[in-house]
């Protein structure tokens, strides 16, 4: 399949780059790769996945490994920016603002594929909340 597609490419003038390839297989192979004209394409499990443009792609659990992502990918870009978002001394309504304008575009980023579990919701609302707490929550030891 992979030569099929090289060959359709050429004859548009284009070519695959086999050492940026990765295969992912559900037949079960315990194959960790598979040489194609003399290059070695690495095999990933269902599980595992690999990244297309940016968004992790497995054939199991669904969404799951990309919503894992881009919560993992909000938390570093919420800590990034926290000195700015985190001063209490500064309006809360721009501070919530820059935090939806960063953290937020930074989790929903790619998210129109996403066909999304009742839980996947919820750990996304968590992430948020638990984000949102530390920016406006009250201070230690105020009432």
């Amino acid at each position: 399949m992979i030569r099929d597609v090289k060959d359709a490419l050429a004859k548009h003038g284009l070519s695959l780059n086999l050492e940026k390839c990765s295969v992912q297989t559900n037949s079960g192979s315990q194959a960790t790769q598979l040489e194609v004209d003399g290059v070695a394409v690495p095999i990933v499990t269902p599980s595992q996945g690999f990244k297309i443009l940016g968004t992790k792609l497995t054939l199991h659990g669904r969404t799951s490994a990309e919503v894992t992502a881009r919560i993992n990918a909000g938390w570093a870009k919420f800590h990034q920016i926290l000195p700015l978002i985190g001063r209490r001394d500064g309006q809360l309504k721009e501070r919530l603002r820059l935090f939806d304008m960063c953290v937020t575009q930074t989790v929903l980023w790619c998210c129109e594929s996403w066909n999304l579990t009742q839980a996947e919701k919820r750990r996304l609302q968590t992430a948020q909340n638990d984000m949102l707490k530390r920016i406006a929550g009250p201070r230690r030891g105020a009432e």
